[in-house]
């Protein structure tokens, strides 16, 4: 019985840690796949766009014209992130060029976050079907990014 204990304590510990992301995890050019905002969801490959009913309710538009609304901005809304060792972190959305600088890792539970060294400004991190998710507040509530690895096109 305790060598079972010991085995899964063992067991437990190794997949905790083979879910932490590492700065090697990271490292490269990434392209913005999705991005959800307020319940609405774009996907920049693809160009579909999805609107939530409660959105289109709060804005007394249908949920088609929104979506199409919405479908003209997304070449304004195309981004790339760039990971370089020591921790630096760069990105750009649109035109606009947004450099965060360093990162730390931050652990909180079962949850990892990214956060800017110096604002401490955090967003949470993790990986789903291959692309690199992460979760920020922004002014108009919470902001969800999936990046794909540039080379993945």
């Amino acid at each position: 019985m305790k060598k079972l204990i010991v085995l899964f304590a063992l067991f437990a510990g190794f997949t905790l840690s083979a879910q932490a992301i590492t700065e090697e995890d990271l490292l490269g050019d990434w392209t913005l796949r999705k991005i959800s905002l307020m319940g609405n969801l774009a996907d920049l490959k693809t160009g579909e766009v999805q609107v939530s009913d409660e959105f289109a309710k709060e804005k007394g538009q249908t949920k088609e014209a929104l979506a199409e609304q919405f479908k003209k901005r997304l070449p304004g809304m195309q981004g790339s992130l760039l990971f370089i060792s020591g921790r630096r972190m760069q990105y750009q959305i649109g035109s606009k060029d947004l450099s965060i600088g360093t990162y730390v890792f931050v652990q909180e539970g079962e949850k990892q976050y990214l956060a800017d060294e110096y604002s401490g400004t955090k967003m949470l991190v993790y990986f789903k079907d291959g692309l690199l998710y992460w979760e920020v507040l922004g002014n108009e509530g919470l902001i969800t990014m999936a990046w794909q690895r540039a080379e993945q096109k």
